[in-house]
């Protein structure tokens, strides 16, 4: 499973994801992450039709990030803090409904991560 833009805190991304987000929205920079995290992209001048920018964000999305970026060289970051936490949140949502068993095999951790998990108090914020 994957974190959900409603379980990201998007203070916790890095600023620069923040302010991509302003540009291409939440569920557009989780895709970039997903794909490019913890890499540079070269943002093209123009998109041409297949650029894989469009394949990861959607022709509107792509477009807004080449228009706001043209030319520039951007490092994604991977978003850790905040994909975590997120993770955890969704943990913590479905542990009434899923064993733990369960949600370990589905988040890909072991058991006892998932015991820590719901063991710790909440991100306040």
């Amino acid at each position: 499973m994957t974190a959900t833009a409603r379980n990201i805190d998007v203070s916790l991304l890095p600023q620069s994801l923040q302010e991509i987000a302003e540009v291409i929205g939440l569920m557009a920079v989780l895709k970039l992450v997903d794909r490019y995290g913890g890499r540079r992209i070269c943002i093209p001048r123009r998109l041409e039709p297949g650029h894989p920018l469009i394949e990861v964000l959607g022709q509107r999305q792509a477009a807004a990030l080449v228009q706001t970026y043209a030319l520039e060289r951007i490092h994604v970051p991977n978003a850790a803090r905040a994909l975590v936490s997120a993770r955890d949140k969704e943990i913590r949502r479905l542990k009434a409904q899923q064993s733990v068993t369960s949600l370990a095999e589905d988040f890909g951790l072991t058991e006892r991560q998932v015991y820590r998990i719901l063991a710790e108090e909440p991100d306040s914020g």
